[in-house]
């Protein structure tokens, strides 16, 4: 939870510092939530864990108050046995409530930094209404900015997902060439080598890594295909569809976008428009 500095007001910023601070106020509104959300799963667990170390303890109460034996010796290492038990089940306890309190202090710092945060987003939103008009290209900007923040990162339900290995064996015309490690190379036409991809809940998957990606096209089966930048053997393939039917096709879908391929997500604004060119489609 890294600290940041409101950005003063009281001289006129130039608009494109005030656009950049709204976007990374949202960035960190997305990190917090996610923060959030696994700050109170620990409160719950340790709640949990207290609960168990609370029952263990009253058990051993109650043993050491029933400890009988055959013998005077038999009852006594009994008893000190369960006295030893006892004063483990303490320190459990123990350490279960100050994980606890520690928990609840960290999900409490969270909350005052979510309302900080939000608190900033408000005043920033109402300077840039003022500031700002909608139909402006700063206006325009501002809301793509905006979107960005709030666009998902899971691949809609219509993108199918390979391995590097498999897409090139369902359709071995997708192969340009092997590399002398013998990792295959995709053909195809490049449309942009850095769209990227943040999930909003800072998980990583296999098959759906964080980072820059590229999108290229292949004329031989008219197949658009998204794969993470730089090497490896093992990188997943996206294919994004629908087919183009040539190169030209997706160059008048894809290029307009090419001044937004450093928002967050974009990736995901490429498959979407993909998917619905006029921003009118049935999903």
């Amino acid at each position: 939870m890294t600290a940041y500095k409101p950005l003063p007001l009281t001289e006129v910023p130039p608009l494109e510092e005030v656009l950049a601070y709204e976007a990374e106020l949202h960035n960190r509104a997305d990190d917090l939530r996610w923060e959030l959300r696994q700050a109170q799963h620990r409160v719950a667990d340790n709640a949990k864990r207290l609960e168990v170390a609370e029952d263990q303890l009253r058990w051993c109460k109650q043993s050491q108050a029933q400890v009988r034996g055959p013998g005077l010796l038999a009852t006594v290492t009994g008893w000190w046995y369960s006295r030893w038990l006892r004063s483990r089940s303490r320190n459990s306890r123990d350490t279960a409530d100050h994980m606890l309190h520690t928990a609840r202090q960290h999900l409490e710092q969270l909350h005052e930094r979510h309302d900080q945060i939000t608190a900033e987003q408000t005043r920033i939103a109402a300077h840039l209404d003022a500031r700002v008009n909608p139909d402006s290209p700063e206006g325009i900007q501002r809301a793509h900015l905006t979107e960005a923040a709030h666009r998902g990162s899971d691949p809609p339900s219509w993108v199918q997902i390979y391995d590097l290995q498999d897409y090139v064996a369902a359709f071995p015309q997708r192969l340009l060439r092997h590399t002398p490690n013998g990792v295959p190379v995709l053909d195809g036409v490049d449309f942009g080598l850095r769209w990227r991809h943040e999930p909003t809940d800072n998980r990583t998957w296999p098959l759906r890594p964080v980072g820059q990606w590229r999108i290229s096209y292949i004329p031989a089966d008219s197949e658009l295909y998204a794969v993470p930048a730089g090497p490896g053997p093992h990188r997943p393939v996206w294919s994004i569809g629908p087919r183009m039917p040539s190169e030209e096709a997706a160059a008048e879908v894809l290029e307009p976008l090419f001044a937004r391929m450093d928002e967050r997500n974009s990736l995901l604004l490429a498959i979407e428009t993909l998917r619905c060119p006029g921003g009118n489609c049935s999903r």
